[in-house]
């Protein structure tokens, strides 16, 4: 059966032997006529020789990530438009697991936006995807929700019920603008990027708020006061997150470098996958935790061992009785979040906490 879009010759290099309907994701330059930077190559029943600038939309056609040849594609549903090492880390190295290991920037454009056609060399693994900042009195609520106050009211508020003067808060970078044309007085049209195009750099501001209990309430609230943070989405396509297939593109862990003006506030390089954010999940993401400026990196067998996962190795917390942790696994990450959590004795001040240079591991 056909895609049911328009169709063009692929003109781009190989990308291994395919079967029935299936169709990979393709910068756009590979496909004639497309705008844009994606496109869909279309498997003949053997190879890919058409694509097309449009997701099919015939029923049965799927996604193969990785030609049978070992020849790389891009998952299909990846995507953004522009609009423990007892914690596995090793600073200040470059150390990769094995001789055959390989760094892959995820270079971004101007605007923060991180897809296969964007950096020079470009990014082999499939990770799509634009940096966002994120905090729990920010952003949930969207533009003009009624407060006049840029970023719009966030959990703290909307679920927590506690004023703004309650909940975290971040001063940079400004909250994104949604609507199209030039951003009003408070937001901004992208996440700005600093440093060169070798070691680009992405940085937060704020404070992060005291975690109280709510009124009629019998614990501190973590859940509506948990602080703020940067992160950037493996797999978003018009602002729906996906699973990232790692496996799939031989993608073994992640190197960045981190790094703070003044004090080195609390931070957690957290890993949310599809499993910790579903039905009856505990919801408690892998993670480490770096205590200083410095490169890290961090491997995904460090997060997989040990099970059940222990506090302070591979996650911060425990998950909340009656719940289930499931075993993290690389082939259903969502991103990776830069979180800096509350407590409930004092406010947590960050300035220009950096991340940059930050690189996929792959090893064949």
């Amino acid at each position: 059966m056909g895609p049911g879009v328009p169709v063009s010759p692929y003109v781009g290099p190989s990308l291994g032997s395919c079967s029935s309907d299936e169709y990979v994701l393709i910068g756009a330059s590979d496909c004639g006529g497309c705008s844009g930077t994606t496109a869909y190559a279309l498997c003949d029943g053997s190879s890919y020789t058409e694509c097309t600038c449009q997701l099919p939309t015939s029923p049965g056609w799927t996604n193969l990530p990785v030609g049978a040849d070992g020849g790389i594609g891009f998952e299909a549903t990846l995507g953004y438009d522009d609009a423990p090492g007892s914690d596995s880390e090793l600073a200040d190295t470059a150390l990769l697991e094995d001789s055959a290991s390989t760094l892959v920037p995820l270079t971004a454009t101007s605007t923060g936006y991180v897809s296969p056609t964007t950096g020079s060399p470009p990014n082999t693994v499939g990770i799509v995807g634009s940096w966002y900042a994120y905090g729990d009195g920010w952003g949930t609520e969207g533009y003009d929700g009624g407060t006049g106050a840029a970023g719009e009211r966030g959990n703290c508020e909307l679920i927590g019920r506690f004023p703004p003067s309650d909940c975290s808060s971040i001063t940079s970078p400004l909250p994104p603008f949604p609507g199209g044309g030039p951003a009003p007085p408070g937001y901004a049209n992208a996440f700005p990027v600093t440093g060169s195009i070798e070691a680009q750099t992405f940085c937060l501001s704020g404070t992060g708020a005291v975690v109280l209990t709510p009124d009629g309430g019998t614990s501190p609230d973590y859940g509506d006061i948990y602080g703020i943070g940067l992160g950037l989405d493996f797999n978003n396509i018009d602002g729906v997150v996906s699973g990232y297939n790692a496996r799939a593109y031989h993608v073994i862990g992640v190197q960045f470098t981190v790094s703070a003006k003044g004090p080195f506030p609390p931070l957690r390089v957290e890993f949310p996958t599809t499993d910790t954010e579903g039905n009856g999940a505990s919801s408690v993401p892998y993670d480490f935790s770096p205590t200083a400026n410095g490169t890290y990196t961090v491997f995904w067998t460090a997060l997989e061992t040990p099970y059940p996962p222990v506090v302070g190795t591979n996650v911060s917390y425990l998950p909340l009785a009656g719940t289930t942790q499931p075993v993290f696994n690389p082939s259903h990450l969502l991103s990776i979040q830069f979180h800096v959590p509350t407590n409930t004795l004092a406010t947590v001040p960050v300035s220009d906490l950096c991340v940059s240079s930050l690189s996929a591991i792959t090893s064949m």
